[in-house]
């Protein structure tokens, strides 16, 4: 497992992709999250900034989970080494999720100092008038405490979305077709949600089950009225995209699997 998992950590670091994906991310959340995000505080604009990431993980999640499939290397893996295969593709997206994490505070934090910033303020108060600018969120409920909580949280829908995005990729054994899904969906989630919630006279709102739109919408200004749910959304996802993973590797390295994936390639 810990050999699988290094070299997969090595094909990430040398790989052209991996590279450009790095460099785009800086740019990108300067030039356009954190102004459209900042706040005279470090903690409430690296919060706010959180969304720019989703982007990246479906790009990490799709160019990671396909390239056993482009480089040949998957002919190489054998049966008793695919679940740990599976594993450590899971590791390795947990450990970019924590990357591009620390990565954003850093770059939020780096802007703060330059504006000499505070590092922690209630967002939910005008800080003019000290009057609270959400009357549908208690303002006194806003600390450090919820602070860290609403970035594990986040951090959790993210890990999820990316072992969802990488299942998807099993599945469709192809990098462009997952690619080009996903951000459809991102893209279109919404219109979709519409159509659904027609069919049963907007009596449910699916989106409230959606983990892509969870985590997009899943802000500090609405943490303390739906953390719960959106809690056990993430949890909920997290298991069955993991489990469904194992269960696709069972599949493919069945001789049933097998057979369907050579048909296919012919």
């Amino acid at each position: 497992m810990l050999n699988i998992l290094k070299f997969d950590l090595y094909k990430v670091l040398h790989s052209i992709w991996f590279k450009v994906l790095i460099i785009l991310i800086i740019p990108f959340v300067l030039v356009y999250y954190i102004p459209n995000n900042f706040n005279p505080s470090i903690l409430a604009s690296f919060l706010n900034s959180l969304n720019s990431l989703g982007l990246f993980i479906i790009f990490f999640a799709v160019l990671f989970g396909s390239m056993d499939y482009t480089n040949g290397f998957e002919k190489n893996i054998t049966d008793s080494n695919k679940y740990f295969s599976i594993l450590s593709k899971i590791v390795v997206i947990f450990l970019f999720t924590v990357f591009i994490f620390v990565a954003l505070f850093v770059l939020v934090m780096i802007c703060n100092f330059i504006f000499e910033n505070s590092v922690f303020y209630n967002p939910y108060i005008n800080q003019e008038n000290f009057i609270n600018q959400y009357p549908n969120v208690d303002s006194d409920s806003w600390t450090i405490g919820n602070f860290f909580a609403f970035t594990a949280i986040k951090f959790l829908l993210y890990f999820a979305l990316g072992i969802g995005i990488f299942l998807l990729t099993l599945l469709l054994r192809s990098r462009i077709v997952a690619c080009v899904i996903s951000l459809l969906y991102l893209f279109f989630c919404q219109q979709v949600f519409s159509l659904i919630n027609s069919f049963f006279g907007y009596s449910i709102d699916v989106a409230d089950y959606s983990l892509m739109h969870q985590s997009s919408v899943f802000t500090i200004y609405n943490f303390s009225l739906n953390w719960d749910t959106v809690l056990w959304v993430g949890i909920i996802y997290f298991l069955i995209y993991t489990a469904l993973c194992f269960v696709v590797a069972t599949f493919q390295k069945s001789f049933y699997g097998k057979k369907l994936l050579h048909l296919k390639k012919n």
